[in-house]
């Protein structure tokens, strides 16, 4: 299921699959990104990786203090 209309498969292997999206990427899509937990990783743009591992990383800190 497309995560955005622009969404256009570049490479499907037996491992992975490479898509390539066009948008300005909005809270609500970040959203979508986070629900495929570690099914998904980010390659661009880094400003977009750089927040979704911020996002993980104080996920992460918010279970170890518990």
């Amino acid at each position: 299921m497309p995560l955005h209309s622009s969404q256009e498969l570049l490479r499907d292997t037996e491992d992975y699959s490479d898509f390539e999206l066009y948008l300005r990427p909005t809270y609500d899509f970040i959203q979508a990104l986070l629900a495929q937990r570690e099914k998904v990783v980010v390659l661009e743009p880094s400003s977009l990786k750089t927040e979704i591992k911020a996002v993980i990383k104080a996920m992460l800190r918010e279970y170890e203090a518990s």
